[in-house]
């Protein structure tokens, strides 16, 4: 809910002429105020600005080669002209290069006023069920390289982990730059899913298949990963802590 100018709950009233939009939020069964919106300087708008671009030509930078996959002539033909190794190198350096960027742009387009406008406030439980989330996401990511009925069952699990890690930040993210990066990510990962259906693509491990034993080193690998980014990485890597007892630097 916004209310502008004068805003009246109970014993708070806010005239006019000292904040120019109020914006409350319900956490729980509190009514809590955020902080007023402040006039921003220009410069400030234009860095946020520039951060939203970067990270856009960062998004489309990833998707466009990694999408390539999905077009089987256009990616055999620039192998058969660059030749493999170095059309791996190229996709290798694009990647990262556009990761960086990805990273950048996201990185500053918070606080940066009209760069990364605030579209709603998802509610205090959606935190829980993300948190929920990750977890299978993360099992999914270890079983997509280790042979076991988990990838066999979930047929193409990288995609599935990318599908469930984006869906479960845009549960808890409804700034503009999430919504753009998650969303992206999670659309590419339905995209990608259908694609490697119809062409058939069995993924990094082939036809391998495992049992009983990749199952529980997939489980393993996958919570192991899901408690030391929910403890300290989340909070040292991305600087956003989850849980109040979480390391950062």
């Amino acid at each position: 809910m916004v209310y502008s100018g004068s805003a009246d709950r109970g014993q708070l009233r806010f005239p006019h002429h000292q904040y120019r939009d109020v914006y409350w939020m319900l956490n729980g069964k509190d009514l809590v105020q955020a902080q007023p919106r402040a006039t921003l300087p220009a410069t400030t708008t234009i860095r946020g600005l520039n951060a939203m671009l970067i990270l856009i030509a960062g998004l489309l930078v990833f998707m466009l080669p990694h999408l390539l996959p999905a077009a089987p002539a256009m990616r055999a033909s620039l192998q058969a002209k660059m030749g493999t190794s170095a059309y791996l190198l190229v996709f290798s350096i694009v990647s990262l290069v556009s990761l960086i960027m990805i990273a950048k742009g996201y990185s500053d387009a918070h606080g940066r006023g009209l760069g990364n406008v605030q579209l709603w406030y998802p509610p205090a439980f959606t935190k829980h069920i993300a948190m929920a989330l990750m977890l299978p996401a993360f099992i999914l990511l270890a079983a997509a390289y280790i042979p076991s009925r988990i990838r066999t069952a979930a047929q193409h699990p990288m995609l599935a982990a990318v599908k469930l890690w984006a869906f479960a930040h845009l549960l808890v993210r409804g700034d503009l730059a999430s919504v753009l990066l998650f969303g992206s990510f999670l659309a590419y990962g339905v995209f990608d899913r259908i694609s490697v259906k119809r062409r058939g693509s069995l993924g990094p491990l082939g036809t391998a298949k495992g049992g009983l034993k990749g199952d529980i080193m997939a489980v393993a690998a996958g919570s192991i990963a899901y408690l030391l980014m929910l403890i300290w990485g989340h909070a040292y890597l991305i600087g956003v802590p989850l849980l109040r007892m979480s390391f950062a630097p």
